[in-house]
């Protein structure tokens, strides 16, 4: 995620296509971004890896761009308004 952000500007600078700029522009313009790991784990071994683990992991991480991160799965979708399929 963070190498993604890092592109960004050179994206927005350097793009040679117009819709990969206006994103990249449209991305470093916002006021805030949010993180949001969508993990689907196996019905028989669950969980593989737990949530929590990987949330504490991932706040540690990357508290710097959002430090109420989210992780989600088809059955725990937090009030996100997205359908997964």
């Amino acid at each position: 995620m963070l190498h993604t952000l890092a592109a960004m500007l050179p994206a927005r600078l350097l793009a040679n296509e117009p819709v990969e700029r206006q994103l990249a522009t449209a991305i470093l313009n916002c006021g805030c971004l949010k993180v949001v790991l969508h993990i689907e784990q196996p019905q028989r071994h669950r969980p593989v890896v737990d949530p929590a683990d990987i949330k504490q992991k991932l706040r540690r991480l990357l508290k710097a761009v959002d430090p109420h991160l989210k992780i989600v799965s088809m059955n725990n979708m937090q009030g996100l308004a997205w359908t997964v399929t």
